[in-house]
């Protein structure tokens, strides 16, 4: 985000037009090896400890929302969702848009997000967990068939075995 102007009761965002791939159409080719998904992991959490350090929270990880360059580096996409994070002495909730405390995708949302709650900058890492679980597995941890039962598995189930879906990666 290079700049947030305000016009009138609209914000606008300036950002920076990125060419590449998304990670969405990287994993609809298949898995990434693991050395290439760790890179790809470790450049979305730098991504995110900057956005963190800026007290932003994105609130929208997802394989869809970060691109990777012709010269294989991230960028995180899409801040429409961000909101400042919520610490311990605030007393505001990580609202969304018209007031949707849930914004963002249900199936990289954190459990906290889900249920509406006040969100930190771990919601972010949890979805990042997320988007591993993908890279490593290639699919998503839980299997809900509708939004509803998806967030219900998310907030009171254990995932899916990493293990037995991607049995040759490591334990660490």
């Amino acid at each position: 985000v290079y700049e947030l102007l305000e016009s009138g009761r609209k914000a606008l965002l300036v950002m920076e037009f990125v060419e590449g791939e998304t990670l969405a159409g990287i994993l609809q080719q298949g898995r990434p090896p693991l050395a290439r998904t760790i890179e790809l992991i470790s450049e979305i959490a730098e991504g995110l400890a900057n956005a963190h350090a800026m007290g932003l929270v994105h609130r929208d990880i997802k394989p869809s929302n970060v691109m990777v360059t012709p010269h294989g580096h991230v960028k995180l996409l899409d801040f429409g969702l961000a909101r400042p994070a919520v610490t311990e002495a605030s007393t505001t909730r990580g609202t969304g848009i018209d007031g949707d405390a849930r914004a963002g995708t249900p199936h990289y949302m954190a459990p906290e997000q889900a249920e509406g709650k006040p969100i930190t900058a771990r919601a972010d890492i949890f979805s990042l967990g997320i988007v591993a679980f993908e890279c490593i597995a290639g699919e998503l941890p839980f299997d809900g068939a509708t939004e509803y039962l998806y967030v219900h598995e998310l907030v009171h189930d254990a995932p899916k075995s990493l293990a037995q879906l991607a049995p040759g990666t490591p334990r660490e």
